[in-house]
């Protein structure tokens, strides 16, 4: 008797278990279903804007440039800074620090994103002319309405590549 009831309440608890794990699988499979459309299709995971950082060393002849710079990107309204950090040297002794806020606006084209810097602001410290820095720096980081196109691969959490056509330039890692 005692064998029959033990039976009875494993091929209960098999048909419980069963149950649960078709119920289960079929919340995960809509779970997966919704959040890979809400969040890939919908563009909300492949071009999420987030503040990332990136360092470059940029060299002209016996002129090298240490740099870093600090993306923060506004999704909504096409806007950003960028903070330009760095140091220019020649032949290795320092001639200048760069230290400026670049602000810009943002279009997305067909081809990728057109950025146009709408203000410089050199800060406290900065020891580059305008004159050099239009010599040395990308015309962006420069001057008012320097304009740059990237294209952009986004790496949820990792961050962002900048690329010129299928040429990668910089990876700009994501800030926590």
């Amino acid at each position: 008797m005692y064998f029959f009831i033990c039976k009875k309440v494993i091929m209960n608890v098999k048909k419980y278990n069963a149950a649960f794990m078709a119920i289960s699988t079929v919340i995960t499979i809509i779970s997966g279903v919704y959040f890979f459309y809400h969040d890939i299709v919908q563009g909300k995971i492949s071009e999420k804007f987030e503040t990332c950082s990136s360092k470059m060393v940029i060299i002209d002849g016996e002129a090298r440039l240490n740099l870093s710079l600090t993306f923060m990107l506004e999704d909504k309204s096409n806007k950003g800074i960028v903070n330009v950090e760095g140091t220019s040297f020649i032949n290795n002794k320092i001639e200048s620090i760069i230290d400026r806020n670049v602000e810009f606006s943002y279009i997305k084209t067909e081809n990728g994103y057109n950025f146009t810097s709408t203000k410089i602001v050199p800060l406290k410290g900065e020891t580059i002319s305008p004159e050099m820095a239009m010599l040395k720096l990308p015309l962006i980081y420069a001057s008012k309405g320097g304009e740059l196109n990237y294209t952009l691969l986004f790496f949820p959490g990792k961050g962002v590549l900048f690329t010129l056509g299928k040429i990668p330039r910089f990876f700009c890692e994501t800030i926590s």
